[in-house]
């Protein structure tokens, strides 16, 4: 990941973060704990978009929250996931467009 803060600049309730830049969406992983002392992650994707009435740029985000709790399940779905990815074979139209 690319981008790493260290605690002196994070929010109070934030303890580390992390961003990742691909292509015209960056990721955000923001480690934070709750009002209770909970852990808990959260992810953000934000896209860079061009309003069409406007012509002016601006930035799409979507959040996905996740407790420290619910981690290990997530993460092995997304390994089960990944893991299928991984394994499928060529798709015939990236083939076709290599030619």
């Amino acid at each position: 990941m690319d981008n790493v803060d260290n605690k002196e600049n994070t929010p109070k309730n934030e303890i580390l973060s992390h961003s990742v830049r691909m292509g015209r969406r960056t990721y955000f992983f923001d480690l934070k704990v709750s009002k209770s002392e909970e852990p808990y992650l959260t992810i953000t994707e934000s896209k860079r978009q061009l309003d069409q009435n406007t012509g002016n740029f601006y930035y799409e985000k979507r959040k996905i929250f996740l407790l420290k709790r619910d981690l290990p399940l997530f993460r092995s779905e997304l390994e089960k996931v990944i893991e299928c990815i991984d394994n499928l074979p060529e798709l015939e139209s990236n083939s076709k467009d290599e030619e």
